[in-house]
C-alpha cells in the first residue's frame, strides 16, 4: 500500500467519524475539534483497524491525537 493510498482512505475515515470539511482534515486534531470525544475516539480506531486490516494496542490508541499521528501509526503498522 502506497502512502497516498493511505492517506486518502484514513481521510475519508477522518471526514465521515468527525463529520469535518476536506479542508480541516489535515489539521484535525483533539485539541480543535469539538466532536472529538472519546466516543468518536473509539470509532475511530475501529474503522481503521477495519479500514487496513491492522490492530491497534492501547499504548497505539494513546498516540492517536491529530491526522498526523494516525497517518504515522498506520504507515508503521503496515510495513510491519
Amino acid at each position: 500500500m502506497d502512502n497516498q493510498f493511505v492517506r486518502d482512505k484514513l481521510e475519508i475515515l477522518f471526514k465521515n467519524t468527525f463529520n469535518i470539511k476536506d479542508e480541516d482534515i489535515i489539521k484535525a486534531s483533539q485539541n480543535n475539534l469539538k466532536n472529538w470525544d472519546s466516543v468518536n475516539h473509539m470509532n475511530l480506531i475501529l474503522a481503521i483497524e477495519k479500514e487496513f486490516d491492522i490492530t491497534l494496542d492501547n499504548n497505539d490508541v494513546i498516540k492517536l491525537s491529530d491526522f498526523r499521528s494516525c497517518f504515522q501509526l498506520v504507515i508503521n503498522k503496515l510495513v510491519l
